[in-house]
C-alpha cells in the first residue's frame, strides 16, 4: 500500500451489473475497504453514512437514476460534494466524458477495465484527496507558484505535435521535442518541464526508453510522464507503468480528456514537489534541532541518554560521569554497565520498568546505584520509547537520570522526623487530636480515643460537642473560631461513650496546614489531680484548724490550770462530806472533762504525743457519742450498745478517740442525703483460730468495736481499696480520702485489725478488733491526792507570764515543800540568776512568753549556768516531752498542771538525778 495513505481507504462501487460490480471489487478489495450499491438511490444513501467513502466508482448507464443524476446529487449536497467520483463506463464518446467533467467527475475509466490502470487512477485521486483534505503549511512559496506550468510534448510526427499545441498552448508554456534525445536534453536543461506528454512509437529511441531514462535522473524522477499513443494493448500499458509512466491518453484523444489528465497530474506533481520541499525543510530543521538537543544534553546537569531498539547506547551525556563516576565512552562501550551498577534490591524494578520494557511511557523510577568509588547514590529515571510518527516503528528509547541523593536523604530525614512525631503523637500520655475549625475531628491518638471510650476510626466521625459536657454546639463553634496561634488553656468536663464524666484540662492552638487552619488540642485527665488538690486544700485547712486549735488549747490550758489548781488547793483544806467539798468535787470533775476535751482538740490537730497505757473503752465510747450528738445531722438516729464496761486495752486515748470519731463521721456522711441509723456496739469476744481468717490477729480475747450505718453502701470492687491513702468515693471537696487510711494505720499500730462488710444500697459495717488486757485495773473517778509526807526541799525559780497560773503553781510547789521564786518575764529571771548564781536547784519555765520563748531562755541559762537544770512547762501542742528533752530540758510538764502530776514529775526527776548526782540528796 502507498505509505501516503494511512489505513485502508473506503471505496464505494456503484454498478447495476453484478458481474461488473464483482470484477471491480476483486481488483480493489486487497488494498481498500469496499462497499457496493446497485442503484443510484442506494449509492446516495451510502455516501452520506458515517464513515463516508473516500472515493466513488460510478457507472453511467443505470436504470432509473443514471450516473449523471447521482453525480449531480452528490455535488449539490455539501456533505458529499468533496468526495471524488470516477466514472466507470463502456461509453467512450467525447460528449459523455465532456458532460461528466462539467458535472464535476474527477476522472473517467473505460470498460473493459484494465486493473493496473484502474488502480493507478484510484491511487491518483485518493492521493489528491488526501492532499486537499490535509492542507500542507510551507515555510516559503516555491519559485514556480506564480508561473504557468511548462509541458514537454514529444512526438516525431509534426501533425500530432500541432494538434496537442492547439489544445494546450492557451493554458501552458509548451516545449517541443521530435526525438527522445531532444526530450532528454530539455528535461536536463535549466528549465525542466513539469509534465511530459510522450509518444510511444518513435524511430530510434522509443517512448518506453525515453521514460526509463527520464525517471533515472533525480530531476526527471519527480516529473510525471503521460503516454500519448494509439497502442491500447494491455501488455503495452503494463510495460509503460513498469518504466514509470503516470497515465495513458489513447489516440485519437479528446480535448477534455487531455485537459483532465494534465490537470490531475500537474496538481499531483506540484503537491508532491511541495511535500518533498517541506520534508527537506523539516529534515534540515530536525538536523538543527538534533544539534541543539546535543548541545543542551551535553550541558544538562541531568544524565541524558539515547538507546537503540536493541539496547545499544547511541548517546550518553557527559553528566553521567558526575553522577556515576563512569564516562560516556564506558557506557557506549558496554550496554550492560547500567544494570551492573544498579543496587541488587532495585534491579528487578529496573528490568520491569526501565528502558526496553513494553510500556508506552516510562513512569518515574527511583533506584540506587553504586558509583565508581563504591558510594551509594539515588537516581530518578524518566524516559519513553521513541516511535516513528506514521508507522509506529520503534526507533529507540530516550531517557534521563537525575541525581536525587540529597533529596532522598532529606526525605529520609523528613520521614524519620515524621515517624518520630507520629510516635510522640501516638504515645503521648495526653490525649491529642487535630480538629477542623468547625469542630470535626481530623485525627486523634489512641490515648484520647481510650479516654473517651471510642476507637480511633470512630473518633473521625465525631465533633467536639459529642463529648464536651460543658458547652453546646452553638457555644463551642465561636470558641473554636476565636482560638489564636498563641492558643489557650481551659478546664472542662468530658463525657465518655458510656456516659460517665471526667474533668479535663485542654490546651489548644491554631496551626496552618496546607493552607487551611486547623486546631491542635491536648487533653489531660485531671480528675485525680483535682481530687488531690481538694485533698491538699482540705489538709491545709486541717493544718490551719490544727494551728488555731493549738493556740486555743494553750490559752485554755492556762485557764484550766488556774481552775483545777485552786480547786485542788481548796479541796485539801475542806472537810470531806460537807456540801462545799462535794460541790467543788463536781467542779474538779468538770475541769478534768474540760482538760480531756482540750486533749481531744489537740489530738484532732495531730500535735500530741502518743502515750500508750491501759484504757477502758466504755467511757471513751460514751464521750465520743456525746460529742457526735452535736455534729451529725438530725436525720441520723444514733444508738450505742455497751455490752461490756470492763474492756481494757493498751493504747493512746487520742488514737482510740480518732478511730471511733473517723468511723462514725464516715458513717454519718454516707447517710447525709437520706434518713438513717448509726449504731455503735462495744463487746468482748473470744476469737478462735478458725475465726481469724485473714485478719492479722492471734487467737484469744478481744474487744470488738462495731460501727454500722444504713447508708448507700459500696460496690464489691471498691472494698479492697477503701483503706488506700487518698482513695475516696465521695465527690470532690467532700473528703480527703485519709480518714479510713488513718484508722487502719492507728488500729494496726496498737496490734489490732479492722474489717468491713458492705453492699450497695444496704449500708456498711466496720469491725475493729483490739486485744484485751488481762490486768485488774478498775476505772474510777479521779480525786486530788493528799499532800506528800516527805517535803521535796527544792529551791525553784518559776517563770510564767500568766500571773494567776504562776501563783497557783507556786502554791502547789510550796505545798510539796519547795521554796519558790515566781518571775513573770525571762529578763527578770536571768537577772535573778546573775544576782544569785548558786541560789536555785531548778528552773521551771513556760514555753510561750512575750518576746522570748522558753527555748531562748534555756540557751541564755546554758551560757551562764551550764549545770543548772531547766524544766519546761507548756499547754501548747506544738511540743512533746521527747522533743523537750532533745532540746536540753531536764523534764516536761504539760498544762493544766494537776497537783499529782506535778509531784510525780518532780519526784521522778529527783530520783533520776539522785542516781546521776548524789550531791542533790544532801540537800
Amino acid at each position: 500500500m502507498n505509505p501516503i495513505l494511512a489505513g485502508r481507504a473506503r471505496i464505494l462501487i456503484v454498478d447495476d451489473v453484478h458481474e461488473n460490480l464483482h470484477a471491480l471489487m476483486n481488483i480493489l478489495r486487497d488494498e481498500y475497504a469496499i462497499s457496493a450499491a446497485t442503484n443510484g438511490e442506494k449509492a446516495l444513501e451510502l455516501a452520506q453514512r458515517h464513515p463516508q467513502p473516500d472515493l466513488i466508482l460510478l457507472d453511467i448507464r443505470m436504470p432509473g437514476m443514471d450516473g449523471y443524476a447521482v453525480l449531480a446529487h452528490l455535488k449539490a449536497n455539501p456533505a458529499t460534494n468533496r468526495i471524488p467520483v470516477l466514472f466507470v463506463s463502456a461509453l467512450a464518446e467525447a460528449a459523455d466524458e465532456t458532460h461528466g467533467i462539467g458535472l464535476g467527475v474527477a476522472d473517467h475509466v473505460t470498460k473493459p477495465i484494465h486493473p493496473d490502470l484502474l488502480r493507478l487512477r484510484v491511487r491518483t485521486q485518493l492521493e489528491l484527496q488526501r492532499f486537499r483534505q490535509h492542507a500542507i503549511v510551507f515555510d516559503a512559496p516555491t519559485t514556480r507558484a506564480e508561473e504557468p506550468p511548462t509541458l514537454l510534448v514529444v512526438d516525431d510526427i509534426p501533425e500530432n505535435l500541432h494538434s496537442l499545441l492547439e489544445v494546450l498552448q492557451d493554458d501552458y508554456r509548451i516545449l517541443v521535442a521530435n526525438s527522445g534525445a531532444k526530450a532528454l536534453e530539455l528535461v536536463m536543461g535549466p528549465t525542466p518541464p513539469e509534465l511530459v506528454l510522450l509518444d510511444v512509437l518513435m524511430p530510434g529511441m522509443d517512448g518506453y526508453e525515453v521514460c526509463r531514462r527520464i525517471k533515472a535522473t533525480p530531476i526527471g524522477n519527480r516529473i510525471p510522464v503521460i503516454f500519448v499513443t494509439v497502442v491500447d494493448a494491455s501488455h503495452e500499458k503494463v510495460k509503460g507503468f513498469a518504466v514509470g509512466a503516470a497515465d495513458y491518453i489513447t489516440k485519437p484523444f479528446y480535448i477534455d480528456e487531455v485537459h483532465a489528465r494534465v490537470r490531475i497530474h500537474l496538481e499531483l506533481a506540484r503537491l508532491r514537489y511541495r511535500l518533498e520541499h517541506l520534508v527537506e525543510q523539516r529534515t534540515l530543521s530536525l538536523t538543527r534541532s538534533e544539534e541543539k538537543y546535543r548541545i543542551l544534553a551535553d550541558h544538562s546537569p541531568n544524565w541524558e541518554y539515547w538507546l537503540a531498539p536493541e539496547g545499544r547506547y547511541l548517546y550518553v551525556s557527559p553528566a553521567c560521569e558526575e553522577v556515576s563516576g563512569y564516562t560516556p565512552a564506558e557506557f557506549l562501550a558496554d550496554p550492560g554497565l547500567m544494570a551492573a551498577i544498579i543496587h541488587a534490591d532495585d534491579l528487578a524494578a529496573w528490568k520491569s520498568r526501565g528502558p526496553g520494557t513494553d510500556t508506552t511511557v516510562l513512569a518515574p523510577l527511583s533506584v540506587r546505584i553504586r558509583d565508581k568509588n563504591g558510594q551509594e547514590r539515588w537516581i530518578e529515571h524518566v524516559g519513553k520509547p521513541v516511535l516513528e510518527t506514521e508507522t509506529g516503528k520503534l526507533l529507540g528509547y530516550r531517557g534521563s537520570h537525575y541525581d536525587v541523593t540529597q533529596r532522598r536523604l532529606a526525605e529520609q530525614t523528613l520521614m524519620e522526623e515524621m515517624t518520630r512525631r507520629r510516635t510522640l503523637f501516638e504515645r503521648s500520655r495526653d490525649g491529642l487530636c487535630v480538629l477542623e475549625i468547625d469542630g470535626r475531628v481530623c485525627e486523634a491518638n489512641a490515648t484520647f480515643a481510650n479516654m473517651l471510650g471510642y476507637s480511633k476510626k470512630e473518633m473521625t466521625t465525631l465533633h467536639v460537642w459529642d463529648w464536651d459536657a460543658r458547652w453546646s454546639q452553638q457555644e463551642i463553634v465561636p470558641i473554636l473560631q476565636g482560638i489564636s496561634h498563641e492558643g489557650s488553656t481551659f478546664i472542662t468536663r468530658h463525657r465518655r461513650q458510656n456516659g460517665s464524666l471526667y474533668d479535663v484540662e485542654v490546651s489548644t492552638c491554631m496551626v496552618q496546614w496546607q493552607g487551611r487552619p486547623l486546631l491542635l488540642a491536648s487533653h489531660r485527665d485531671i480528675t485525680q489531680q483535682l481530687r488531690q488538690e481538694a485533698q491538699l486544700r482540705q489538709a491545709m485547712k486541717m493544718e490551719a484548724i490544727g494551728t488555731l486549735t493549738g493556740g486555743i488549747a494553750h490559752d485554755f490550758n492556762n485557764i484550766l490550770g488556774v481552775i483545777l489548781g485552786y480547786t485542788e488547793m481548796t479541796l485539801k483544806h475542806l472537810p470531806q462530806g460537807m456540801r462545799p467539798h462535794t460541790d467543788l468535787q463536781e467542779v474538779y470533775q468538770a475541769g478534768l472533762r474540760a482538760r480531756d476535751l482540750v486533749a481531744q482538740l489537740m489530738t484532732f490537730s495531730r500535735r500530741t504525743e502518743r502515750r500508750y497505757r491501759p484504757l477502758l473503752l466504755a467511757p471513751l465510747v460514751k464521750e465520743v457519742m456525746k460529742f457526735l450528738q452535736a455534729v451529725i445531722p438530725a436525720s441520723v438516729e444514733t444508738t450505742m450498745r455497751l455490752r461490756t464496761t470492763t474492756a481494757l486495752v493498751h493504747g493512746d486515748p487520742g488514737d482510740l478517740n480518732q478511730i471511733l470519731m473517723n468511723l462514725c463521721t464516715n458513717a454519718a456522711q454516707a447517710m447525709e442525703k437520706t434518713p438513717g441509723r448509726l449504731t455503735v456496739t462495744l463487746e468482748e469476744i473470744h476469737l478462735e483460730e478458725s475465726e481469724i481468717g485473714s485478719l492479722p490477729l492471734n487467737p484469744g480475747p478481744h474487744a470488738r468495736l462495731t460501727v454500722e450505718d444504713t447508708g448507700h453502701g459500696m460496690a464489691p470492687e471498691l472494698l479492697p481499696r477503701i483503706f488506700d491513702p487518698f482513695f475516696t468515693t465521695k465527690e470532690v471537696g467532700k473528703g480527703t480520702g485519709l480518714g479510713l487510711s488513718v484508722v487502719h494505720g492507728l488500729v494496726m499500730a496498737i496490734g489490732g485489725a479492722i474489717e468491713v462488710q458492705s453492699r450497695e444500697g444496704e449500708g456498711s459495717s466496720f469491725r475493729v478488733y483490739l486485744p484485751l488486757l488481762q490486768e485488774d485495773l478498775p476505772y474510777s473517778r479521779i480525786h486530788p491526792c493528799a499532800a506528800p509526807s516527805t517535803p521535796l526541799n527544792l529551791n525553784i525559780l518559776l517563770v510564767d507570764d500568766e500571773a494567776t497560773l504562776l501563783e497557783i503553781v507556786r502554791l502547789q510547789l510550796m505545798e510539796l515543800g519547795c521554796q519558790v521564786t515566781g518571775i513573770s518575764t525571762p529578763e527578770e529571771a536571768l537577772e535573778r540568776l546573775r544576782e544569785h548564781p548558786d541560789g536555785y536547784d531548778l528552773v521551771m519555765a513556760d514555753l510561750i512568753m512575750p518576746r522570748t520563748l522558753g527555748t531562748d531562755l534555756l540557751r541564755e541559762i546554758r551560757q551562764t549556768h551550764p549545770a543548772l537544770p531547766v524544766m519546761l512547762i507548756s499547754g501548747h501542742p506544738s511540743i512533746s516531752s521527747q522533743e523537750a528533752v532533745q532540746l536540753g530540758f531536764c523534764a516536761f510538764l504539760r498544762k493544766p498542771i494537776l497537783f499529782d502530776d506535778l509531784a510525780l514529775v518532780l519526784r521522778q526527776w529527783i530520783s533520776e538525778n539522785n542516781r546521776a548526782n548524789p550531791t542533790l540528796e544532801k540537800k
